[in-house]
């Protein structure tokens, strides 16, 4: 009976401090762990209190899984090309290849080992089909569907190389057996050059077009090929101890320019292929392709003497003084790459066997694995430059909640928060606001309450940003935003005061935003699921993620908090509350855990 008494003595102080406001100052978290590393944002812990104990008391924390910090909104300018392989491979992206999607460029029997994009919505992509060079016309209808028009072919040889420069009707392409080709009217037709090293079995594997006057070829047994004149190309010199490699690749900057090839070879040019010098690569692997996208037109895009070359074993080389001295990246693959190619002096990809496809977006110091979609081996690729298309990114937090809505008066447009229009249930789409950006491996708190917040809770050792935040918002719409570019940006509407309900689901989304950067026309918006967390035994119907196991009621004065060992990066469909999170009776704000998953 006396234990009884305790308990009952126990809870009727919890329940009086509760209602009555006054300070429930929670457990510190010590020492901070280490946290893991994951791909974007995540749901870390989530409180909340009955709103008739507490109004509308209620916090949410997300959680900086990435070494970068995250900004709520940013505008870019993503690549979007395409490249192809073997067995009629295609696989194309919008948005910085983020996603891939595959799309067929020719019959199982077809090779494609070159691509160009002189119009941003007409390619060319070249190669060979058993019989005869391939070149076909690709005609971009969506903004990663495409459709395919048979043009003519160059003659019997495999073609390794194409070329038609931007907003351009005229292209050469090389071939094996020393091939040079040039057409005038769009593919439609092509002429055979003068090569001199036609008829000696010496195969051409690539074109460097500075413009129509600077044009060179390289390929088997030292042979590097200068256009001399409209029809007439020429052998240049290269030192006898490399008149037996087999170049794979010719690109230039101005008229500084370089082949590389067999054994780890680099030559470099700085007269325009007058002469041409031996470079220490470091490496004996086979180097395929290079890239330089530096000239005096493209200055504002690439650094000046930045240069890459990829190759066998999943070889990368950069460097940053024009071959004096190269620096071998990790690239995360063993892949044999066939091809290189930048956007700018930051963003690259380089394609290879089996669909392999790495990326950087700082300039080669890491190289990341993307999923191509596709298994077959990548030859060629292709990116539109410029950009044309703008990309507003932002997070977005969705949840279920019971909704106070304000007075807005109709005429000023002015919020009155002690007028309650009404009270309902439903979704709340929650935008955050302003330049706090969620710090690296770090917190941000969208807090409903700030000055019960203060009282009843001691941050843990973590970074951490704390938003008070009393409105959601309803509605998101798209509005120009008068700047150089156009840009749009998101608008909220009807602002509420929420509070989560005992059984829910909450959605952190990423969304991106498409429009036009000459016009500002919005051309389309895209939701990636990051996160998804369900309670209270909450399930929708129809459900759209039937894998997602919701967990139990949250108990007043407890906390939602996601395990230690879980970082995000599950596709939303495969995701489950019960694996992700746990109920726990201590919550800690700017903390990224206290257990961790069995």
């Amino acid at each position: 009976m006396k234990s009884l008494v305790l308990v009952f003595f126990f809870s009727l102080v919890v329940i009086i401090l509760v209602l009555s406001g006054c300070e429930l100052v929670n457990q510190n978290g010590g020492v901070q762990r280490v946290p893991p590393n994951g791909p974007d944002l995540v749901i870390n812990e989530v409180y909340t209190l009955s709103p008739d104990k507490y109004y509308a008391f209620t916090w949410i924390e997300l959680f900086n899984a990435t070494k970068r910090s995250i900004p709520w909104f940013s505008v870019s300018f993503p690549s979007e090309g395409f490249a192809v392989g073997a067995g009629g491979t295609g696989t194309t992206t919008t948005r910085d290849g983020e996603d891939w999607t595959a799309f067929a460029t020719g019959s199982a029997a077809e090779n494609f080992y070159s691509a160009t994009i002189p119009y941003k919505d007409t390619s060319f992509v070249a190669g060979y089909d058993g019989s005869k060079g391939l070149v076909r016309k690709l005609i971009r209808s969506g903004s990663t569907t495409y459709s395919t028009q048979d043009v003519a072919s160059p003659g019997p040889n495999r073609v390794n190389d194409i070329n038609f420069p931007l907003a351009s009707r005229a292209g050469y392409c090389v071939t094996d057996g020393g091939g040079v080709y040039r057409s005038i009217d769009f593919a439609k037709t092509w002429v055979k050059q003068n090569s001199p090293v036609a008829g000696f079995s010496k195969n051409l594997h690539s074109l460097a077009l500075v413009d129509f006057t600077h044009i060179w070829a390289c390929g088997d047994s030292g042979s590097i090929l200068k256009r001399q004149s409209a029809t007439v190309w020429i052998l240049q010199g290269v030192p006898s101890n490399f008149a037996a490699t087999n170049f794979r690749t010719i690109f230039f900057s101005d008229d500084t320019g370089w082949v590389a090839g067999d054994n780890g070879t680099v030559l470099i040019t700085r007269n325009g292929g007058t002469n041409w010098l031996p470079e220490t690569s470091g490496v004996s692997a086979a180097l395929r392709s290079g890239f330089s996208g530096y000239t005096t037109t493209t200055a504002a895009f690439y650094k000046q003497g930045r240069v890459f070359l990829c190759g066998d074993n999943g070889v990368i080389l950069r460097s940053d003084n024009n071959g004096a001295r190269w620096y071998q990246q990790n690239s995360n693959t063993s892949a044999q790459l066939n091809k290189i190619v930048f956007t700018d002096s930051l963003k690259g990809w380089a394609y290879g066997n089996g669909g392999t496809i790495v990326a950087t977006a700082d300039g080669g110091e890491h190289w990341a694995v993307q999923n191509s979609g596709v298994t077959d081996n990548l030859y060629g690729a292709a990116f539109i430059f410029p950009s044309t298309t703008a990309v507003l990114n932002y997070y977005e937090l969705t949840f279920l909640a019971q909704k106070r809505h304000y007075f807005i008066d109709p005429i000023t447009g002015v919020i009155n928060p002690d007028f309650i229009v009404s009270v309902d249930t439903g979704t709340v789409h929650f935008i955050i606001q302003g330049n706090n950006n969620v710090p690296v491996q770090g917190f941000t708190i969208i807090d409903n309450d700030s000055a019960k917040f203060k009282d009843h809770f001691n941050l843990g050792p973590g970074t951490t940003n704390i938003i008070n935040y009393s409105f959601g918002f309803d509605t998101v719409i798209f509005h120009r935003y008068n700047t150089p570019f156009g840009v749009s940006y998101i608008e909220p509407r009807n602002p509420v005061l929420w509070n989560l309900l005992a059984s829910g689901e909450m959605k952190l989304q990423k969304k991106h935003g498409r429009f036009s950067a000459a016009t500002g026309e919005v051309l389309s918006l895209d939701v990636d699921d990051l996160d998804v967390l369900r309670y209270g035994n909450y399930r929708p119907n129809p459900d759209p993620y039937p894998n997602n196991q919701p967990i139990g009621m949250i108990p007043d004065g407890w906390s939602i908090a996601r395990f230690a060992n879980d970082f995000g990066g599950i596709p939303a469909n495969q995701q489950s509350s019960t694996y992700s999170f746990y109920v726990t009776s201590s919550p800690i704000p700017g903390w990224f855990s206290q257990e961790s998953r069995p």
